[in-house]
């Protein structure tokens, strides 16, 4: 994947006021610089030295995820060696307050943080999932605090997940995470299983990793499969309308679905992490 830091890491940055909206780009650029920067600084007390077996199992995925997203975007943030940070296990949950476990994607920082887990392929597979995060459709936000007059910046949407202006509230936060596992589970079953980077045994014993989220997203898609026959010609096709959504972020279709099919405020609700049942 190419690396243009001319380009900024996001797809949009929303919250300039009406006298900096002529300076769109200019500001994109500036602030993509800033935290993609920032973001390839070390972690002190945490970060540990990648090994070369680290760094063989981080090119792996690099050069696999294109696959699972260029027939949705066209987007590539090749994010830098420097902005992936390996901690040992339980560094994650520790330095996030226990706001993520084994993994997480800061979207405004440009980087990643993850657990170098005993496992290899079970390493490969949470560092897959955090770069979909990255590679998924992201704008950023210019928020300001109350009594400031200095805005920062702050994720707006990540794929399908969309944060209010006020940063208060978040929504559809577990369909964005159900739809990351679902593209994470295919590179697991057809990228880590063929790999000889792992062993037989290293393959067959990942730890499975949001479970709910997951049985959640599946049921609503066959409900929404089994009540709409009429507009599509198979499963996959409503499975791809999430797809679609988590890496252009356009919401649009799926929301008329949504209320389609079971009824106004609906769609609502879902993003609310209401997730809608299968006797619904």
């Amino acid at each position: 994947m190419e690396n243009n830091n001319e380009k900024p890491h996001f797809d949009k940055l929303v919250g300039l006021s009406k006298e900096q909206r002529p300076y769109q780009e200019e500001a994109e650029k500036i602030v993509s610089q800033e935290f993609v920067g920032y973001g390839g600084k070390p972690i002190e007390k945490f970060e540990t030295k990648k090994t070369e077996k680290d760094i063989e199992i981080i090119d792996f995925v690099k050069n696999t995820i294109g696959e699972y997203t260029e027939k949705y975007t066209k987007k590539k943030f090749d994010i830098p060696l420097e902005n992936i940070h390996i901690f040992n296990p339980g560094g994650v949950e520790e330095h996030t307050e226990k706001q993520s476990v084994k993994g997480g994607a800061s979207l405004y920082f440009g980087r990643i943080i993850i657990d170098r887990v005993k496992s290899d392929a079970e390493f490969a597979r949470i560092l897959f999932h955090e770069l979909l995060h990255l590679n998924s459709y992201t704008a950023i936000q210019l928020t300001r605090a109350t009594n400031s007059e200095k805005s920062h910046p702050d994720r707006y949407r990540s794929g399908v997940e969309v944060k209010t202006r006020d940063g208060k509230n978040i929504f559809f936060r577990d369909i964005e995470e159900a739809i990351i596992e679902l593209v994470t589970q295919k590179f697991q079953d057809e990228k880590i299983a063929a790999s000889q980077l792992f062993s037989e045994e290293d393959r067959k014993n990942i730890p499975l990793h949001r479970v709910e989220e997951g049985i959640k997203l599946t049921a609503l898609i066959d409900v929404l499969w089994e009540r709409n026959k009429d507009r599509f010609k198979n499963r996959e096709e409503v499975e791809k309308l999430f797809l679609d959504a988590q890496f252009t972020g356009n919401l649009l279709k799926i929301g008329r679905l949504i209320e389609k099919t079971f009824g106004k405020g609906s769609f609502r609700k879902l993003g609310e992490g209401n997730l809608i049942k299968p006797e619904s």
